[in-house]
């Protein structure tokens, strides 16, 4: 004798079957794009890290001139003076850009920032990004000086998703050109060589400062 579900019935279980599969489905492919996006955005930030360190390595971070930069300047081939996207440095002519074919960004709208929090500046994404968590930088998340990368990026903080964080600390000094870039010679001739490329890099530095600064008068006046 063989078993056969009525009509009604077998309706309804395939019907049901059908749900669960379509429901699975669904939640797998958001699961799925959120990891996707949470680790996206954690091998962006620190791949910037990573380039603005070895820009620091290179060129010697003097200034970030304000607390909040967008990283939009890594494509940059060449420029002139010692300021690239409102970043100060003492070597400029040591640029070794453009770091990348295209400024990471996310949607290719949002580009990531340079932000001064509690601990000091920090690379995470740019005002407006909607993140993986649902959450919006600048909306839900805010960020200035007060604020903690440590906490952000602990799991259950606004910059924590998927068990992946989405900003990461600077973790160079700005403003030690002095001792960062080259080693610290030995002997005489080493050291007074040493001595008249700092006074000459000093002294380019300084004069593009005045410039910046009699330009602004200028501006002011005219």
């Amino acid at each position: 004798m063989v078993f056969q579900f009525p009509h009604n019935k077998f309706q309804v279980f395939v019907s049901v079957v059908l749900s669960f599969v379509v429901l699975g489905s669904a939640a797998w492919v958001f699961y799925a794009r959120t990891w996707d996006q949470s680790r996206i955005i954690h091998r962006n930030v620190h791949k910037i890290a990573s380039i603005l360190a070895d820009i620091d390595r290179s060129c010697a971070i003097t200034e970030i001139q304000r607390t909040r930069v967008p990283v939009g300047f890594l494509t940059i081939k060449s420029f002139v003076g010692s300021e690239v996207g409102n970043i100060n440095l003492a070597y400029p002519k040591k640029w070794r850009g453009p770091y990348v074919r295209d400024n990471p960004s996310i949607d290719g709208k949002i580009l990531y920032e340079i932000v001064k929090l509690k601990e000091g500046y920090c690379v995470v994404p740019g005002i407006g990004a909607k993140l993986p968590n649902g959450l919006v930088v600048g909306k839900d998340i805010k960020l200035n000086r007060r604020v903690s990368i440590k906490e952000l990026i602990a799991p259950g903080g606004g910059l924590h998703s998927r068990g992946t964080s989405l900003g990461t600390f600077l973790d160079f000094p700005i403003g030690d050109w002095k001792t960062s870039v080259h080693p610290e010679p030995k002997d005489f001739k080493g050291k007074f060589r040493r001595l008249i490329d700092d006074f000459n890099q000093a002294m380019v530095f300084t004069m593009n400062t005045w410039l910046g600064a009699d330009d602004d008068i200028r501006g002011q006046l005219g």
